[in-house]
């Protein structure tokens, strides 16, 4: 099951399993090496260790005479990245050949005559991967022949292998995409990505977020185009989208339209509940911050306002009760004047009374 790799236990080894994985050079179209390209990086990064196993037919090591071991060496460096690097975990690779006759002119097929085919190439990874040979055949009709393995002896021969350590393989293994793949993979992100910003902008965030899963899945390809591609096309929209909400929620809040801050809040909750944070570079309490904050700013200014106000209305209260004393003094000093002014008639008007008596002597 190559497209979708399924991974069997060994019931004989616990510990071991085994994942047909997608084979080289397929040529079913860029969706499928994309498909297989996830799969592999997935399978790697489910297992403890990996061991590889190359198959190939007998009638191709003999019909393609050399062309068929620049072949396989040519899937070997694309899975294992050089020569060197084969060479340093040659111990966890085997290669078999099936499909091979038991006999050949009246002499029995061994694993030297393979070897030789292997090495007539004369290159240095035709050694690496004759000494990595075995022989099998399904049926096990070579069971009378040493030099064909059993199903029984395979499985135990790949459990005695060494291992190459989980992270190393993730790493090693790298998938490459050619251009025809890469070219469809943009154009499949596009149609995604599309269809997010449409989900975004009509404010459904659960379809939003199974599209953004969808897109994040292809993550596991391990390809700095991919991740190229994924921050093009689905990360810079979305953050666009999530910018332009905090500024709408900001704005509200600032000048302290606070019903719709409170919305625009739970808006993006509900948002950045369902996409990564530090991605989005904003978080749920950064912006609680920011509502917190203009509240604050709100009741300070409110309580300096009442303040304030406090402080006019005690001095207009002073000036009234300054322009009522002064009020009261004029008045109180104006009645004075009159009486005085009277006081200062009465006298006067009596004198003249006096002297207006004469004495004739």
């Amino acid at each position: 099951k190559t497209f979708m790799p399924q991974i069997v236990t060994d019931p004989a080894y616990v510990h071991r399993a085994y994942c047909d994985c997608p084979g080289f050079l397929d040529n079913r179209g860029a969706e499928i090496n994309i498909a297989n390209a996830i799969s592999i990086n997935r399978v790697l990064r489910q297992a403890s260790g990996v061991k590889a196993v190359f198959l190939a037919e007998y009638s191709d090591c003999v019909k393609s005479r050399a062309t068929w071991i620049r072949t396989m060496g040519s899937m070997c460096l694309q899975m294992f990245g050089s020569l060197d690097k084969l060479s340093k975990y040659q111990d966890a690779v085997l290669l078999g050949i099936t499909k091979a006759p038991l006999y050949e002119g009246g002499e029995p097929i061994t694993r030297d005559i393979v070897r030789s085919l292997v090495t007539r190439a004369n290159i240095p990874i035709a050694q690496i991967l004759a000494d990595r040979v075995f022989l099998y055949d399904p049926l096990d009709r070579g069971r009378d022949n040493p030099d064909f393995w059993s199903i029984e002896r395979c499985r135990a021969e790949i459990a005695q292998l060494s291992s190459i350590p989980q992270c190393e393989a993730t790493t090693l293994f790298q998938t490459v995409l050619t251009s025809e793949d890469q070219t469809k993979l943009k154009q499949i992100m596009r149609v995604q990505v599309s269809a997010l910003v449409a989900s975004l902008e009509r404010d459904d965030y659960q379809a939003a977020e199974s599209y953004w899963q969808s897109l994040t899945q292809l993550e596991i390809i391990d390809s700095d185009e991919v991740e190229q591609m994924l921050r093009e096309y689905a990360l810079e929209p979305l953050r666009n989208f999530v910018l332009r909400r905090v500024m709408a929620y900001q704005k509200n809040a600032l000048v302290y339209n606070f019903d719709e801050a409170e919305r625009q809040l739970e808006v993006l909750r509900n948002l950045l509940g369902r996409f990564p944070h530090e991605q989005l570079e904003y978080s749920i309490e950064g912006l609680e911050a920011v509502l917190q904050s203009s509240r604050e700013k709100r009741r300070i200014e409110e309580e300096s306002i009442r303040e304030n106000l406090e402080k006019a209305r005690q001095e207009v209260a002073r000036i009234e009760r300054e322009k009522a004393d002064k009020m009261v003094k004029e008045a109180i000093k104006d009645i004075l004047d009159i009486v005085n002014k009277r006081s200062k008639g009465s006298k006067s008007s009596k004198g003249r009374k006096d002297s207006g008596c004469c004495t004739i002597s």
